[in-house]
């Protein structure tokens, strides 16, 4: 930390990374370096932190806290040489240097007796000094006493401390304070640590509010404590409850870590849990709900968005009874064993149910009765009487494995329909009959059951190993695909860890394996070349597929001209014999490596041949060229790269063809870096930061293609006369995104499903014709963009509007979502003539990551001398710059009001600019409500309370894919191959030339046998574990989505990334020794720190270097960036 602007420091443990697991061993402060020649007192005695002190008006002391283990260390590393004034005058003067509890750790106030404590400080100074060590029962009340031995002090520093057990039984946490006698001026304090020696695991027994730091006998006494408020976390520390819990505030029921919690019921005619409409928002997670055999283990009534997760739920006569209750989530858990249905969802809507595991339910696995919208994503439905049964209702079935239940898979009766494609049955041809057992029954309504998931089989050779002397293939049993032949993956897929069986008759395979993302992949291995004849099984269905075992002396890559063959791509590009204009076959399978080209070549694989390229260092390009590698040609591979970098690469390149290649996982697809008149035709590029990038890049041709679910589809910075032509660009966020390019083409395209079809940021003369627009946030929307030329564009179904317009002359645009209320009302004010930044409005009004309330805006203009007020108006009643709240899809937006017409509304919107919409959906989407500011209203109008302006929230940024469920995380077993050398002893011949023996006897020639050693290698397996991360899936309705990263703070506005930093500010001053460290061009990803966005008065002071030639760029709007 700098200290020319420095005025405090503090620090505070805000939360444990994962809440039920245990935090670092150590958690240190690390001092900044002494401050030689700063004089008076740094610290004063009554500005230390005692644990009620506060640093500034909105920090508290005591932040969150963290879980720790046992054996945790808390230690505070040295502020060294600080002093603290006394006033001399009073005998046995305190001064907290560390309240243990509630100043800066919460969670360590659960001590009990016989816990040991031990404070130290190095201390210099005059009089004498002492530690007195206080516990305290839980209202503070100090229970005991210990003091240290009395240190005289000298100007060297000494160490004075005192470690004691707490042995009082109603001791739970101790404070430690520095005693001096009246004859201390000042004392100086060289902090060596203060820790504490944590208790024991058995003191888990209780169950908590740490944020109130109380302790109770059981979890509806903690709910009903008035202190308990909503929003607490009640952590559960006994092995075993037995009781029955009514829930009706708004909290957290979870286990502390390393204890597994059963909850049995009271009374097992009630419900263990019941979570009424008070309750709404809880999360019940990670219990054992055991035993009520007469109703509910949890039973939700008339109560919303609330969390089931990650709990077994067993023995119940229903295991979740949710009554008339809506927008619920039951995910991750395993229901089991329950007398009448796992899941019992009767009357409200919109609840889901995902990624659970339901089996041997007595009537059904999921019992749904009239209810509309239910979601029943990725569960593993098995051995239940019905698995899914459906009466009166309408839901979305997707991504499950419906297996072996005694009746049906999936029973509808009554109205309503199913949509219950790309489902597993248990084999390749399910069964539709009303004929039990059967897959799908259907006695009323409609079910869509076509296309559903198939299992198939697929092998390729692992290129890349050949330690043996044959090479291995990867046999991959695949149900990602349907039975039209659809790739699924995309929209998420079957539960993982389903055992998939293998046999082969040849070689060697492990005899299971389970699914991961829809698929099981396993090795096959052999000693000797042939025919192998391998099969896979899943539940009913066996599919198979014959393997050719070839040595790995047959090379997989062929030059066609020279007829050489190479073991890897780059040994064929970079043997000598290899020219431009030469073709490089590559034969089936995987190739592991990164590729980089100089020539001008032809890569593709033999007629047919499945090929992938994957990087073998995930921070480098896939394929990369440069200026002698223009004129190539890179077609028909599968390219995986990484989050780290770039699947095809070009820099300075022109005249390349890309090709039909699918390209995903990358930072970004395909790059351009000045490059040229290359031809990009027919790929699919999906799941990237950018599809393709063209940096500086001109007069190439984009043609064709699919361009899908990434972050920015296509994007264009400072790249000029470039054509994109019949590509199909979809759920991306922005579809097409030109950034100061100019005369480009956007011509005949589809262009759907994206937040912004195409962004046109200070361009000129950009042509966008004969294009479909549909099902986007808003079409196009251009920020000061001149010459634009559209026509026969097609404009349908997007939700805000088909064109917008920035104008940042009299606009605030939001630069994150939580700040689009800030924006807005920045707006406001600036056609009042008051000038206030986003930021500064922010802060005013309390936004947070769920948004900005109308009542905090309403306080914020208030404190810049605006009058504000909430009220209900209909839409004749609006005028200009009202600020209104448009429930877009179920979730909630600000827009300005700018004019109102017979047929037309238009905006401002914090996101889009200036935007037209529509009357009719204009009412449609109207909430009722807006902000008035320095205006009168009429008599009778209906004004909104404050508490009725706080419920009213709004954030920005919509997409489409609306709602992701969650599978949590888990470690898995794999297999991998290490190599090894070894000696052989080989008897081999050598010639002996003749000669005499003894100069006189003749020898003839002949030949000899020796012995040497030869070194084989060999290969053997390894049990590698590895942690799959939480897996989250999509179902496609609209959702806002949280920029991560973002940090804003006053008038500089920072984003952290992997190796680099960007900082965009006012005007400001910049200071110090920064440089553009290791910036490459195109070959991964940029070092260094990158130090952009900043506006007019800049003043630069001691920057180092500046190197042209980044290899990416950061896209600046006012007071805003897109990151890379």
């Amino acid at each position: 930390m700098r200290y020319e602007s420095l005025i405090y420091m503090f620090s505070k443990i805000l939360i444990s990374y994962k809440p039920t697991e245990h935090a670092p061993h150590i958690v240190s402060v690390i001092p900044w370096l002494a401050l030689s020649g700063i004089t008076g007192n740094l610290i004063f005695e009554d500005n230390i932190c005692t644990g009620s002190d506060t640093l500034e008006n909105t920090t508290g002391v005591s932040g969150t806290g963290a879980t720790v283990s046992s054996s945790t260390d808390w230690a505070w590393q040295g502020i060294r040489s600080f002093k603290v004034q006394t006033n001399g005058s009073t005998v046995g003067e305190s001064i907290d240097i560390c309240k243990i509890g509630t100043a800066s750790l919460p969670y360590a106030v659960l001590v009990q007796s016989g816990q040991t404590y031990t404070v130290s400080a190095y201390v210099k100074g005059s009089g004498t000094v002492r530690i007195e060590l206080v516990g305290r029962n839980s209202t503070g009340t100090a229970t005991e006493s210990y003091s240290s031995p009395s240190m005289v002090l000298s100007n060297i520093p000494q160490k004075l401390s005192i470690t004691h057990l707490l042995s009082d039984p109603s001791t739970i946490y101790a404070t430690a304070k520095i005693l001096t006698s009246n004859t201390v001026q000042t004392i100086t304090f060289y902090v060596d640590s203060i820790s504490l020696t944590r208790y024991d695991e058995e003191i888990h027994n209780g169950t908590f509010n740490f944020r109130t730091q109380k302790i109770f006998d059981s979890i509806q006494t903690a709910i009903d404590d008035p202190t308990t408020i909503d929003g607490d976390t009640i952590w559960l520390g006994n092995l075993n409850y037995t009781e029955n819990i009514n829930i009706n505030k708004k909290i957290t029921i979870r286990p502390i870590s390393g204890v597994n919690v059963v909850i049995q019921p009271l009374n097992p005619t009630l419900p263990i849990f019941t979570i009424n409409t008070s309750g709404s928002s809880t999360t019940i997670q990670d219990l054992v709900i055991d035993g009520s055999t007469g109703n509910a283990g949890i039973y939700i009534n008339n109560s919303a968005t609330n969390e089931i997760l990650g709990n077994n739920i067993i023995n119940n006569l229903n295991g979740i009874y949710l009554y008339n209750s809506t927008e619920n989530v039951v995910s991750g858990n395993i229901i089991l064993n329950n007398s009448l249905n796992g899941v019992l969802i009767s009357a409200g809507s919109d609840n889901e149910v995902s990624s659970n595991k339901i089996t041997y339910n007595s009537v059904a696995g999921i019992n749904v009765q009239n209810s509309d919208k239910c979601r029943i994503y990725s569960n593993l439905i098995h051995n239940n009487y019905d698995g899914i049964h459906l009466n009166n209702s309408t839901a979305e079935i997707h991504l499950n494995s419906i297996v072996e239940n005694s009746r049906y898979g999936l029973y509808k009766v009554g109205n309503g329909t199913a949509n219950a494609t790309n489902n597993w049955w248990g084999s390749n041809n399910p069964i539709v009959s009303l004929t039990s057992p059967s897959d799908i029954g259907i006695a009323g309504g409609s079910v869509t059951y076509d296309p559903w998931l198939v299992l198939s089989i697929n092998s390729s050779t692992d290129r890349s190993n050949r330690s043996g002397t044959h090479y291995n293939y990867i046999i991959t049993a695949d149900l990602a695909h349907n039975n039209h032949g659809n790739d699924t993956s995309s929209d998420g897929n079957i539960p993982d860890n389903i055992p998939i069986y293998f046999n082969s008759t040849l070689g060697t395979i492990n005899s299971s394996g389970s699914t991961k993302k829809g698929k099981a992949e396993l090795k096959l291995t052999s000693s000797s070349a042939g025919t192998a004849n391998v099969s896979v099984t899943l539940d009913n269905q066996t599919v198979s597929k014959t393997v050719n075992v070839t040595s790995v002396n047959v090379l997989g890559v062929y030059n066609t001209r020279t007829q050489e063959s190479f073991a890897t791509i780059q040994e064929a590009v970079d043997d000598p014999d290899t020219k431009d204009g030469d073709i490089i076959t590559l034969a089936e399978g995987i190739y592991t490596e990164n590729v980089a080209i100089n020539k001008k070549l032809s890569i593709q694989p033999v007629t047919g041949a499945n090929v992938t390229v994957e990087a073998d260092n995930s921070d480098k390009s896939v394929f990369v060229m440069n200026n002698e590698g223009s004129g190539t040609t890179i077609k028909n591979l599968n390219i995986e790269s990484s989050a780290d970098s770039y699947g095809i690469s070009l820099s300075h390149s022109y005249n390349v063809n890309i090709i039909n290649n699918i390209i995903t996982n990358s930072s970004k697809g395909i790059y351009l870096y000045k490059s040229g008149n290359n031809i990009i035709t027919g790929n699919t590029v999906k799941n990237s930061r950018y599809g393709i990038f063209l940096y500086n890049s001109n007069c190439n041709s984009i043609l064709g293609g699919n361009i899908k679910i990434n972050e920015n589809g296509l994007y264009l910075f400072n790249s000029d006369n470039n054509q994109i032509n019949g590509t199909i660009i979809t759920e991306n966020y922005y579809g097409t995104y030109l950034f100061y390019s100019n005369n480009n083409d956007i011509i005949g395209n589809v262009i759907s499903d994206n937040w912004v079809g195409t962004y046109l940021y200070d361009t000129n003369s950009n042509s966008i014709t004969g294009n479909s627009l549909s099902d986007n946030g808003v079409g196009i929307t251009h920020y000061n963009s001149i010459g634009i030329i559209l026509s026969g564009n097609n404009f349908t179904d997007n939700l805000l509007a088909d064109s917008s317009t920035i104008d940042s002359g009299e606009m605030v645009l939001a630069t994150t979502i939580y700040s689009c209320g800030a924006a807005a009302l920045a707006t406001i004010l600036k056609s009042f003539g008051i000038y206030a930044t986003e930021n500064e409005l922010a802060t005013l009004a309390g936004t947070d990551e769920t948004g900005a309330s109308f009542y905090g805006l309403k306080t914020a203009a208030q404190s810049m001398g605006v009058s504000a007020i909430g009220a209900r108006l209909t839409v004749d009643q609006l005028k200009t710059n009202y600020l209104v709240v448009l429930d877009i899809d179920g979730k909630k937006h600000f827009e300005i009001i700018k004019n109102i017409t017979t047929t037309t509304v238009y905006l401002f919107d914090p996101n889009l600019g200036n935007i037209e919409m529509p009357l009719d959906k204009f009412n449609e989407m109207y909430t009722g409500v807006a902000l008035v500011l320095n205006d009168t209203l009429p008599p009778g109008t209906v004004l909104l309370t404050d508490d009725e302006m706080r419920d009213i929230k709004a954030l920005g940024y919509w997409t489409k894919d609306a709602h992701y469920f969650t599978i949590p995380g888990f470690y898995y077993p794999t297999i991998e191959w290490r190599s090894f050398s070894y000696p052989v002893p080989v008897l081999k011949w050598k010639w002996v030339p003749p000669y005499k023996l003894f100069g006189i006897i003749p020898i003839p020639g002949h030949t000899e046998p020796y012995i040497t050693l030869e070194w084989r290698t060999g290969s053997y397996p390894v049990v590698v574990w590895r942690y799959q991360p939480p897996q989250r899936f999509v179902y496609y309705t609209p959702r806002w989505v949280k920029e991560e990263g973002e940090v804003w703070n006053d008038n500089v506005y920072i984003k952290v990334f992997k190796g680099a930093i960007a900082i965009s500010t006012g005007t400001t001053m910049i200071r110090g020794g920064i440089g553009l460290i290791g910036i490459t061009e195109g070959w991964g990803t940029p070092a260094g720190i990158i130090l952009i966005g900043m506006g007019a008065g800049v003043t630069w002071y001691g920057v180092e270097q500046v190197i042209d030639g980044l290899d990416d760029p950061w896209s600046v709007k006012p007071n805003r960036f897109l990151y890379d």
